[in-house]
């Protein structure tokens, strides 16, 4: 498996920590999606319990913000 680095501006930052700030998280885009949810009475921010992600989710993001991380770490060689 490889991943691929994205250097976050620091104007998106903030909001990005915002979206991420969770492990679990579904980010719901589009007027059609987001409507679909709060007509099923889902609004932004609730839980969906007993959800598992369709048994993979669709795509993988570490927030990676030390030097300690373990991204940060394995390609600087010194992942244990």
């Amino acid at each position: 498996m490889s991943t691929i680095v994205r250097f976050v501006k620091p104007e998106h930052e903030e909001i990005l920590r915002d979206y991420l700030s969770d492990d679990g998280v579904s980010l719901i885009f589009g007027q059609e999606a987001q409507k679909h949810f709060a007509d099923h009475d889902i609004e932004d921010g609730d839980e969906v319990e007993d959800y598992n992600f369709g048994g993979d989710a669709d795509i993988l993001v570490e927030r990676v913000s030390t030097k300690e991380h373990h991204l940060a770490m394995h390609v600087a060689g010194d992942e244990e």
